[in-house]
C-alpha cells in the first residue's frame, strides 16, 4: 500500500512540473508574439490560465502526503505542524518578496 501511495505521489510531483513548465513557457512566448496577433495571445493564455489551476490542488495534496508520510514514518499526527510550516512560509515568502521589490524601487527612485 505505501508503495502504490508513492507513485501516486511520484505522479504528483512529475504533474505539477509539468504544469510549471508549461506556465514559464507560455508566459515566455509572450514575450515574442507581436502585439497584432490577438490569435496567438489569447492561444496563450488560455494555455497559461489552464496550466495554472492544476498546481494550486496538486501543492496542498502534496502537503496532505506529506502530513500521511510523517505519520507513517514517525507513528506520530504532524498534520497541524505541516499545514501550519507551510502556510507560514507561503506568507514569509510572500512578505519578502514584497520587501525586496519596494527596497529595489526605492534603490532606483521609482518610489518613496
Amino acid at each position: 500500500m505505501y508503495k502504490k501511495n508513492l507513485q501516486l505521489f511520484s505522479a504528483k510531483k512529475k504533474l505539477y512540473l509539468y504544469c510549471l513548465y508549461l506556465i514559464a513557457f507560455s508566459a515566455l512566448g509572450f514575450y515574442f508574439i507581436k502585439p497584432d496577433d490577438v490569435i496567438m495571445l489569447f492561444t496563450l493564455q488560455v494555455i497559461f490560465s489552464i496550466a495554472s489551476a492544476p498546481p494550486i490542488v496538486l501543492l496542498w495534496s502534496m502537503y496532505a502526503d506529506t502530513a500521511d508520510y510523517s505519520e507513517w514514518k514517525t507513528g506520530r499526527r504532524a498534520t497541524g505542524l505541516i499545514f501550519s510550516a507551510s502556510t507560514f512560509a507561503q506568507k514569509f515568502g510572500m512578505a519578502a518578496g514584497g520587501a525586496i521589490l519596494m527596497w529595489l524601487l526605492s534603490y532606483f527612485g521609482i518610489c518613496c
